[in-house]
């Protein structure tokens, strides 16, 4: 009997975000998501792997939250993603925020 060695293997490209990331990951039916604030601007960008071309695509605009964002926590209930962080801009306090998706509601 042998075993084979294995590794860990970058998905897509490694490093594709601009610099240091507060990050959280989810899988959602197979596919991989992730949100994170980068150190550009700290503001939230959530990204979508695409196993077809081995890329990682926006899930709606870049930087999408108003003011910086930390302390970030990513889920998807039923297709549809929602993001909780510590919002800057409203003096510390949580905000929650949702992408709409063709699925919603149905």
């Amino acid at each position: 009997m042998s075993t084979a060695h294995s590794s860990w293997k970058p998905v897509g490209t490694a490093g594709f975000s601009t610099g240091p990331a507060y990050v959280s990951f989810v899988i959602d039916n197979s596919t991989p998501y992730i949100a994170f604030a980068d150190d550009k601007n700290t503001k939230v960008i959530i990204m979508k792997f695409n196993s077809t071309n081995s890329s990682w695509n926006l899930v709606g605009i870049r930087a999408f939250s108003s003011d910086p964002a930390y302390s970030i926590s990513f889920a998807i209930d039923k297709g549809t993603p929602y993001v909780a962080f510590t919002d800057d801009g409203n003096n510390g306090r949580a905000t929650v925020m949702k992408f709409p998706t063709p699925t919603a509601g149905k």
